[in-house]
């Protein structure tokens, strides 16, 4: 007998989750603007905004594979 996967938590959280992104998204201001800031000063330099941008995609692929551990693993419980 195979166990009943209840997903409908999974879907519940995502939505929430995308309602939560576009309301941000739309109502803070700066939101979709790439800034780097050192010290609380915008860095001009684009030798230092080069370099953060593969900091940044490391970090978002790192994340995005932590989530996908997390749901495979909701999924099997």
């Amino acid at each position: 007998m195979h166990p009943k996967h209840n997903r409908k938590p999974i879907v519940n959280l995502l939505i929430v989750g995308a309602i939560i992104a576009v309301l941000a998204y739309s109502f803070y201001p700066g939101i979709g603007q790439l800034s780097v800031t050192l010290n609380g000063e915008p860095v001009a330099e684009p030798m230092l905004r080069f370099a953060a941008i593969p900091t940044f995609v490391l970090i978002i692929i790192f994340s995005g594979a932590l989530m996908v551990l997390l749901f495979l693993g909701a999924c099997q419980a």
